[in-house]
């Protein structure tokens, strides 16, 4: 008689830690105050940034939405856009961005650091952490400067460290990442979402854009010119990867095993 494998039960349900201020004497020392003035502000348990809270508005940082500064020309587009667009939140806000926060670390030494004076501020746990072994994961602790270089320097930063790094309203009211190709903006003031997207326009990803955004602009003739010139070139890279998986599915070669299953 063949007896069925007991059900695993359910795994308990966690709850998210709660932000906390960073702790050691290296810890910056306004980080209670900036930790209760962002809680106060932000109802998210983590920093809105790209990759987990849709922003409020994303804009194209290089021309032809490239995502490589691969020459000075394209630099100088990136840092003359970024400008405008911070100056212009700025002015629309009332609020001066004076904090940079540190949004991931890696690619250097844990106490090295391409840009000076970040000082730890606060721990947060990512809010889509389901077990204990996620909450150990994804609990980082963020390092913040007050004090920022020039918008020049940040928008390099962005570029060149992969969005590492964003730029803070100094009431916490907005926030800017910067990263290799786009700007995502998050902001509590929706009604000065409007004219900041309307004063730059032209830089809004156009609407024949792979994923969709809340502001963005209609597509031009070169839009869907290079929409179609990226699909075709995805169907034909497709095509091939499909005959030499044929070719060696034939030979006995292919290989279809989950390498993370367990035995």
């Amino acid at each position: 008689m063949i007896h069925a494998e007991p059900e695993a039960p359910e795994p308990e349900p966690v709850s998210i830690p709660e932000p906390r201020v960073a702790d050691g004497p290296d810890a910056h020392r306004d980080a209670a105050r900036l930790l209760a003035l962002w809680r106060e502000r932000w109802a998210e348990p983590y920093p809105p940034y790209s990759g987990w809270y849709m922003p409020g508005i994303r804009f194209h940082t290089l021309p032809w939405s490239i995502q490589d500064a691969r020459q000075a020309r394209d630099r100088r587009s990136a840092r003359r856009r970024y400008g405008s667009i911070v100056t212009t939140l700025e002015a629309l806000s009332g609020s001066r961005g004076t904090m940079v926060l540190e949004l991931w670390r890696g690619g250097v030494g844990e106490s090295d650091t391409v840009l000076p004076g970040l000082l730890p501020w606060a721990t947060f746990t990512e809010p889509s952490a389901t077990t204990p072994e996620d909450i150990a994961d994804w609990t980082r602790t963020f390092r913040i400067r007050v004090g920022r270089p020039s918008l020049d320097d940040l928008c390099d930063l962005g570029h060149r460290e992969q969005g590492r790094y964003c730029l803070i309203a100094e009431d916490m009211s907005w926030t800017v990442h910067c990263y290799d190709g786009g700007i995502d903006i998050s902001m509590l003031d929706e009604s000065i979402e409007r004219p900041l997207a309307e004063a730059h326009a032209r830089w809004l990803p156009p609407d024949s854009w792979v994923a969709g955004h809340r502001w963005m602009r209609p597509s031009t003739p070169g839009d869907l010119r290079r929409k179609a010139k990226v699909a075709r070139r995805l169907e034909m890279l497709n095509a091939r990867w499909q005959k030499r998986r044929a070719h060696e599915e034939a030979l006995g070669l292919w290989d279809d095993v989950d390498e993370d299953l367990e035995d």
